[in-house]
């Protein structure tokens, strides 16, 4: 098991203070909106870069990885995502892949892809594209390609927000 480790960190927006822990402080992911949840995810996975601190993952300080060695490592799926324009699901799955990719896709690459979407319920829209999904189908396209990264660590921001309970009850299994 990889552990995450987070000590003094501190991050603001614009001068307000928006996350900070210090030496011994314990952390659960819980709280009202605007806490720092959705930071400390993003600072984590290194979409926000932290003012102080310092973040190891693996006991590898998060600096010293790279773009590519942190996605084989750490996936994220944000709380809301933007929808690419012109880019089918299949093909969004696929990028998910993309550590591991060198020149193309290998058969395997495809075969992981094609069993994602099927497990998600996705593979009747697979050619379809991304933006012309409803919100709950856009989230499992997403949930689909953080798996196909196979990381070690998944960082969820409310992942099964958008989704019907049916759809909750499935995708919490399948990350478990």
């Amino acid at each position: 098991m990889i552990q995450i480790k987070v000590k003094d960190l501190s991050f603001s927006y614009s001068g307000f203070r928006a996350l900070q822990a210090g030496a011994g402080d314990m952390l659960a992911i819980i709280g009202q909106n605007g806490s720092g949840k959705s930071t400390l995810l993003k600072c984590i996975s290194r979409i926000l870069k932290i003012n102080t601190g310092h973040i190891e993952i693996g006991n590898i300080s998060l600096s010293a990885l790279s773009a590519s060695k942190l996605s084989r490592i750490v996936a994220y799926i944000p709380q809301s995502t933007d929808s690419i324009s012109g880019i089918n699901v299949f093909d969004t799955v696929l990028l998910g892949r993309k550590p591991y990719i060198h020149s193309r896709p290998a058969p395997e690459d495809m075969e992981l892809v094609s069993r994602l979407l099927t497990r998600l319920e996705l593979d009747e829209v697979a050619m379809r594209n991304l933006n012309t999904l409803s919100g709950g189908q856009q989230q499992r396209v997403f949930i689909a390609r953080a798996l196909a990264q196979q990381p070690s660590i998944l960082l969820l921001d409310e992942p099964i927000a958008n989704l019907d309970i049916n759809h909750q009850m499935k995708v919490m299994k399948l990350l478990r």
